[in-house]
């Protein structure tokens, strides 16, 4: 998700749960952020998190444990956005997962005021719990308008799964609805 890391104690406890039922989990952090090369200014956008994603499946296929005709992908909020978007241009994942993933990065409520601001400033800056106040450069704004779920739902072939957080603060629960039902039988 937007900021998120792999150490995240929901992204680790998913990834144990998973691993204990026989699964093979990669958790990463993505480009530009927390344990991963790069810096925020320069490399933390949606475009470099695709192909973060795209890296990890390569990795994948080269281990021997792993079944190259079960892979599948998961992804929250953020990551649910480049999960589908990464399903549907890889028809090869047996499964896909998007947790209260939005359609796109932007969220219609009070968006455009909050990003003439970010515009102006240059970044936005926001707290992460395990990195302090961090800046994310609006150049992030400009290239995560490449990224929209909603455009590549119905192109997923593999079977979907979406979950909806009702309570959540970040992605309001008809976003993801959306994707729903816009996505394949």
């Amino acid at each position: 998700g937007f900021t998120g890391y792999k150490n995240e104690e929901h992204i680790v406890e998913l990834a144990q749960c998973l691993a204990l039922s026989g699964y093979v989990t990669i958790r990463f952090d993505c480009s530009g952020f927390a344990e991963s090369e790069g810096d925020i200014e320069r490399d933390y956008r949606l475009s470099n998190y695709y192909f973060d994603v795209e890296a990890v499946f390569e990795y994948l296929k080269t281990l021997e444990n792993v079944d190259r005709e079960k892979l599948a992908i998961w992804g929250n909020s953020l990551g649910g956005t480049i999960a589908l978007c990464f399903a549907s241009k890889n028809s090869w994942l047996k499964a896909v997962c998007a947790v209260s993933a939005p359609t796109e990065f932007a969220r219609k409520d009070n968006f455009e005021r909050r990003t003439k601001k970010w515009q102006e400033m240059g970044y936005f800056e926001k707290e992460s719990s395990e990195y302090g106040y961090i800046r994310i450069p609006y150049e992030y704004v400009v290239d995560s308008k490449k990224w929209n779920a909603l455009e590549s739902v119905e192109n997923i072939k593999s079977p979907s799964l979406y979950i909806i957080g009702l309570a959540d603060k970040n992605v309001f629960p008809e976003n993801t609805r959306e994707l729903f039902n816009k996505a394949n039988d």
